[in-house]
């Protein structure tokens, strides 16, 4: 085997120089962090085999008791949706507006914990939300086109 120092020579010689196997993958060492500060979530990260935050583009996910918790949430909504559809006829023009804001709430919760745009960085989150408010704006005008709003349903009506 090649000591890591040439013997006719006092300058040391690279690991892989020196015959040494380079490390690929998931067995490499973690990278020094350039902040020394942040030197406890690299080694946070190699220990629970995932990466470290980044500039702020991560922040702390929730536990898996949060997602349990997000979970019955989302199912309770969705039980007083059924509710609603079952009692509509007392709710009148209610009904529809009722099931809209309770989706919408179901929809942001799912975006913001199980899709992680609540922790993920800003401009991503921007593009989808620009995203998602175009397609509502769009279907409005596709609507109103045709007629969904008025009582008549259509142009020829």
């Amino acid at each position: 085997m090649t000591d890591s120092t040439d013997a006719t020579s006092s300058t040391p010689q690279t690991p892989t120089a020196a015959g040494a196997t380079t490390l690929t993958g998931s067995e490499a060492p973690a990278p020094a962090p350039a902040d020394p500060g942040e030197r406890h979530l690299v080694e946070e990260a190699v220990e629970h085999r995932r990466p470290t935050a980044e500039g702020g583009e991560h922040g702390a996910h929730p536990t898996d008791a949060q997602y349990m918790k997000i979970a019955a949430v989302l199912a309770a909504i969705t039980a007083v949706e059924v509710a609603v559809y079952y009692v509509k006829k007392p709710l009148g023009f209610g009904f529809a507006p009722i099931l809209i804001t309770m989706a919408a709430v179901k929809f942001f919760l799912v975006g913001a914990f199980f899709m992680h745009l609540r922790f993920d960085n800003r401009v991503l989150r921007r593009l989808f939300i620009t995203g998602i408010v175009l397609a509502i704006i769009i279907y409005l005008i596709v609507f109103l086109l045709l007629g969904v709003f008025s009582s008549t349903h259509g142009a020829h009506g």
